[in-house]
């Protein structure tokens, strides 16, 4: 008889975490809704004592936004990826953005020196720049166009990243578009 009643009594928790899971994956907005649109300014401290704001590279630079954290596997492989393929463009105002998602600048800094790994993190130290961006798991990419809209949204670490990045990059730097602004809708 207990074991028909625990039986029982797991398969409704399983049966709520599944409803609770579903609900949950429901109400996060999906990042791609971002493509076209401006992208939102942020301010950060970066991990070497800097300031990185996004708005001071509209009109100027293609950024590269990469939102992760140094426990994260699939940020740990990806990174380096996207160091290499951003810097090939650095002489084409690509510039790339590790924003470090509520980990400290020690932390930061100690990932970087380990892996021998240079670029530019500012750190979201509560996740609200994270939040802007509809980041509901790392790693997740966002370019932004010279124009200041975003142009591109990856989430994950595909095995095709640094042949996709670098057509998507060549592709901005040659004055095209990834992704066209929101049409708005006619009213009759």
């Amino acid at each position: 008889m207990r074991s028909r009643w625990f039986a029982g009594f797991l398969a409704v928790v399983t049966l709520l975490g599944l409803v609770a899971l579903a609900a949950e994956k429901r109400e996060r907005p999906d990042p791609k809704t971002l493509l076209g649109q401006a992208a939102a300014d942020f301010e950060l401290q970066t991990a070497d004592g800097g300031k990185f704001k996004l708005s001071d590279h509209k009109d100027k630079d293609i950024v590269v936004l990469d939102f992760w954290a140094t426990w994260c596997p699939p940020c740990q492989r990806s990174l380096p990826v996207l160091v290499e393929v951003t810097g090939s463009f650095k002489d084409k105002n690509v510039v790339f953005c590790a924003v470090n998602v509520r980990e400290t600048a020690e932390k930061v800094k100690k990932f970087q020196e380990d892996r021998k790994l240079q670029f530019t993190s500012p750190l979201d130290k509560d996740g609200a720049v994270a939040g802007k961006y509809l980041v509901s798991g790392i790693p997740q990419s966002v370019i932004v166009g010279k124009d200041g809209t975003v142009q591109a949204v990856h989430v994950g670490a595909s095995p095709d990243l640094k042949d996709k990045l670098t057509g998507e990059l060549q592709a901005l730097v040659d004055g095209k578009k990834l992704a066209e602004p929101p049409k708005e809708e006619k009213k009759d």
